[in-house]
């Protein structure tokens, strides 16, 4: 995998919603974040409304569902 990827095991991530306030090592949280990943290592956070982190969960099903044809979209590695 390139340097631009961080490799997090499906099976091992955790999911969090935080709230405004909450404390990420030395960042606050202004508004909310969703948190993925291994708590022992690696984490993404997505920051933003209510309302945008729905619409962003709303586009990764979207993408993990797949089209109506059952074809998921085929993404070559960068």
């Amino acid at each position: 995998m390139s340097d631009r990827y961080e490799h997090i095991e499906a099976a091992g991530a955790e999911v969090e919603l935080l709230g405004p306030g909450a404390e990420l090592g030395d960042n606050v949280i202004a508004d909310h974040a969703v948190v993925i990943g291994d708590p022992g290592a690696t984490a993404l956070v997505v920051e933003g409304s209510l309302n945008e982190l729905t619409a962003l969960v709303g586009a990764l099903a979207a993408v993990l569902l797949g089209p109506a044809d059952g074809i998921l979209p085929y993404s070559p590695a960068a």
